[in-house]
């Protein structure tokens, strides 16, 4: 496929990806929707091959919301791999965004911990995302911590 600077630019603004990745998927692809399939096949041998080596998740952090009337709070850890993406502020955004989607959450959340979500509520979860993303390579309690946890 043909491609010019500024369609490189474009696929890594809608993807996320490198701009590297983003030059050889429209390299290798015949059409735009096709190089990003090709980004997002990618997305997943890497997600894929950090999840099989078990990388630990120590790092990240504990943030709160507290409504204005101090009515609903919310306390949560959100971890990562590394302390670099900690420090980031789209992962503080992120976990600002988390806690407040928590404290709107009608009704208020059910279970706190993952071990006391029964398997069969995970199930219905679990199915439909395994056939988006066939992720059938990846041990089957890697798969629930990693669908719960999104």
């Amino acid at each position: 496929m043909n491609y010019t600077a500024v369609d490189v630019k474009k696929l890594r603004e809608e993807t996320g990806a490198t701009f590297n990745d983003c030059k050889n998927a429209l390299t290798d692809a015949s059409s735009w929707e096709e190089a990003i399939k090709i980004l997002d096949a990618k997305r997943d041998k890497k997600a894929e091959k950090m999840m099989v080596a078990g990388r630990e998740t120590a790092q990240g952090g504990i943030f709160s919301y507290v409504h204005h009337n101090n009515s609903v709070g919310v306390l949560l850890e959100l971890n990562c791999s590394t302390d670099f993406v900690a420090r980031s502020e789209s992962f503080r955004k992120l976990a600002s965004e988390l806690t407040l989607q928590i404290a709107g959450a009608h009704p208020a959340p059910k279970y706190i911990n993952l071990e006391d979500v029964p398997a069969e509520v995970t199930e219905q979860f679990v199915i439909p995302l395994r056939r988006i993303h066939q992720w059938s390579a990846f041990p089957p309690t890697s798969v629930k911590t990693l669908l719960i946890t999104k």
